[in-house]
């Protein structure tokens, strides 16, 4: 493991090299008793930090006396482990200094609640409260706390038989109840805390670690389980992290329900059971959760979660809290329980141990007297959920239906007619305006013919020329608009990338004649970067702001919106094309929407659809974003244009990306994990076929002037 190799360079570097170790053994052969009985802890090894450095000190001192060949290097060789064993010895002493301080400083009255005599859960900062949420349980991880705020008189030593003592009873054995069952909450305390034979404690921790076996028996799978990660994410990728443990110890509800073992939970059993807890964590090791920095964080059985045909799932992470147990339980296993040895050796620790020494009571109280019966774990069919929905053509329909892609911070909103806006965060990118009726607004891509001059859009607006077919498929990871016009067929496909601020838009034009094609393919989207309100309030003022640049050797568009105040973040935009067949001709692009649309015109007929781009840049009226390229269609071929629109907060990061997204194996793989977060979106959402059909149809209503509004004010406005 790396962490061991770690600990292996850091010891290795407190030592002599291997040519003075032999000197220094050779010398002891012949040297007397005193220097011999002086330098054994290095040369038996197993020395202290402390201990290395009398050693060389001593060695130092009784090096010119030994007649050493090499004497001089000798000495420059423990000289130099001298420093580095001060210095780690350094290191420890400022560590155990701030220790000692934090465990001074610590006050634990705050969260104690005088009217129960128990600790609260937490403070609600808000209310200025104790959360109504007690430890009230003795078996409880937050017992070690209880512990050691009666040792220094902080709490009454009654709040430790405040403490829950109902017991539960496991194949005749006897064992406090706790809240979840977890091996966390029994043997965390048990890493520096004592526990004595025959005492309530020690019969606890006996049944605890039975219950655990037995069910990991029952349900045909390694033993051991605590609050982990399991195999659920949340929409940033991060596993999902809650207590699992067994139904005959916690009084929590739906324990049965999961299956997760963790290692570090066998790792605390090691003191009470070597070797049991040593043939588990083989079975373990055998499941492949090994990793590079120990055992991994979990393994997760439980069927409803595991992808179809596999039967377990490895929580691929380490958790540093975890893994320190785990090197404490083994340190307590080799070294007869030295960490309690320590942590008892402290008076103030020692004077409450009498607390620890409690007998089993001669009248408990039984709990847990209904037991849920354990299953072993099957496979369960699952139907899968389509989430995919595909509509026709419906340019009628008052309401269009809606869509939306994000990472979490970057938003596209995308409708069956084409028409949409591309937010980030609280930054509107691209123009958007509530009336469906005027259409337009969103980011468009136009096809003109050079051979007939005919022109029509990747989707039906802006130019609402209805095709000869067209589809629109919605799916939890992107949107796809196919339409075929004659004998030339467009497949767009948009996706927001996972890992960066990025919308990609890839639109394979498909030629199904048999004469090749040129084709001018021209992109279009106003911007905004800025306050949506702001630009519909004053949209030429707010426009004033915004300086264009272009870098036609990268087939890049950059724009910037200048802050209007101190300390107001600066916003930048990039717009970028990469084809994927024969191109002719240069690129052109336009930044003013004036040049674009021409005099009197609106984005159903712009004029620059009938002339060349004009390239015009720098801080223009009104800003948008276009780039034409005129690329050939083979005859029963196909030609993929890739069009990328982005965010970034710097010129430097917005060039980053856009030369990131150039390559083809990003943009495969930003399609890739777009598809990858969506089922981990839907699972996370529970999201079934009838929650996403509702939440879509619901967009429209909330995003668009609705004339239902007017129809229904008054029911509206006493609802």
């Amino acid at each position: 493991h790396r962490l061991v190799e770690l600990v292996e360079e850091e010891m290795a570097a407190l030592l002599p090299n291997p040519e003075t170790m032999a000197l220094l053994k050779a010398a002891m052969d012949a040297a007397g008793e005193e220097e011999r009985a002086g330098a054994l802890p290095l040369l038996e090894g197993g020395a202290t930090p402390a201990a290395l450095v009398e050693v060389y000190r001593r060695l130092l001192e009784v090096l010119p006396r030994l007649n050493l060949p090499g004497a001089e290097a000798c000495a420059g060789e423990l000289r130099r482990a001298l420093a580095r064993a001060g210095e780690l010895l350094g290191r420890l002493e400022e560590t155990e200094a701030k220790l000692e301080q934090l465990f001074a400083q610590m006050d634990f009255r705050p969260l104690y609640d005088r009217r129960h005599d128990l600790f609260a859960i937490g403070y609600d900062k808000e209310e200025e409260r104790l959360t109504n949420s007690y430890y009230d349980l003795l078996a409880s991880e937050a017992r070690l706390i209880s512990y050691l705020a009666i040792c220094r008189r902080e709490v009454p030593p009654r709040h430790w038989f405040k403490l829950g003592r109902a017991l539960a009873e496991v194949e005749g054995q006897l064992g406090l109840v706790s809240w979840t069952g977890t091996m966390f909450e029994y043997l965390m305390p048990s890493l520096v805390m004592k526990h004595y034979p025959h005492t309530l404690l020690d019969m606890t921790y006996r049944t605890a670690l039975l219950a655990q076996e037995q069910y990991g028996k029952k349900r045909k799978v390694p033993w051991g389980t605590s609050e982990s990660g399991y195999y659920a994410f949340d929409l940033h990728f991060n596993y999902q992290y809650k207590a699992f443990g067994v139904p005959d110890l916690g009084l929590k509800r739906g324990l049965i329900e999961d299956m997760v073992v963790s290692p570090y939970s066998t790792m605390l059993a090691l003191p009470f059971l070597p070797g049991k807890a040593l043939v588990n964590l083989k079975r373990l090791l055998a499941d492949g959760l090994e990793g590079e920095y120990g055992l991994y964080e979990a393994v997760d059985y439980t069927p409803e979660r595991l992808p179809p045909g596999e039967k377990r799932k490895i929580v691929l992470s380490f958790m540093a809290h975890h893994q320190g147990m785990s090197l404490v339980a083994m340190d307590n296993l080799l070294h007869g329980q030295v960490m309690q040895r320590r942590f008892h050796a402290h008076p103030l620790v020692k004077s409450g141990e009498i607390l620890l020494e409690e007998k089993v009571p001669s009248r408990p109280i039984i709990t847990k007297d209904y037991k849920e019966k354990v299953e072993p774990l099957e496979e369960q069919p699952r139907p899968a959920a389509r989430l995919v929905r595909t509509f026709e053509l419906e340019p009628r329909r008052v309401l269009p239906r809606c869509h939306v892609l994000s990472n979490g911070r970057y938003y596209v909103l995308l409708t069956d007619r084409g028409t949409g806006y591309s937010r980030r965060e609280g930054v509107q990118l691209t123009r958007w305006r509530k009336d469906c009726l005027l259409g337009g607004y969103g980011f468009h891509i136009f096809f003109k013919c050079l051979k007939t001059n005919r022109i029509w859009s990747a989707a039906y607006e802006p130019l609402r020329q209805e095709p000869d077919s067209y589809q629109v498929t919605f799916a939890p990871d992107k949107v796809t608009y196919t339409r075929v016009d004659d004998l030339l067929s467009t497949h767009t496909e948009i996706v927001v990338a996972p890992e960066d601020d990025v919308e990609i838009r890839r639109v394979t034009v498909a030629n199904n004649s048999r004469e090749d094609v040129v084709l001018e393919v021209t992109s279009y989207g106003e911007l905004v970067l800025g306050d949506h309100q702001a630009d519909v309030a004053h949209p030429a003022f707010h426009s004033l702001f915004v300086k264009t640049e272009a870098l036609p050797e990268e087939a890049v568009l950059l724009a910037s919106r200048r802050p209007r105040a101190k300390g107001q973040p600066c916003h930048w935009a990039f717009h970028s094309l990469v084809v994927d067949g024969e191109m002719l001709g240069q690129l052109q692009f336009e930044t003013n929407r004036g040049n674009f649309l021409g005099r009197n015109r609106a984005l159903y007929q712009p004029q620059a659809l009938e002339r060349p781009l004009g390239g015009s840049t720098g801080t223009v009226l009104d800003p948008i974003f276009s780039l034409r390229q005129r690329v050939r269609v083979q005859a029963e071929g196909a030609v993929t244009l890739t069009w990328l629109f982005g965010y970034a907060e710097s010129r430097e990061q917005a060039l980053a990306l856009a030369r990131k997204y150039r390559n083809g194996e990003t943009v495969l793989r930003a399609f890739e994990m777009a598809q990858s977060r969506g089922q981990v979106e839907a699972n996370f959402l529970a999201l079934t076929e009838e929650r996403l059909a509702l939440y879509q149809d619901l967009i429209p209503h909330l995003l668009f002037l609705n004339p239902l509004r007017s129809r229904y004010a008054r029911e509206i406005a006493r609802n």
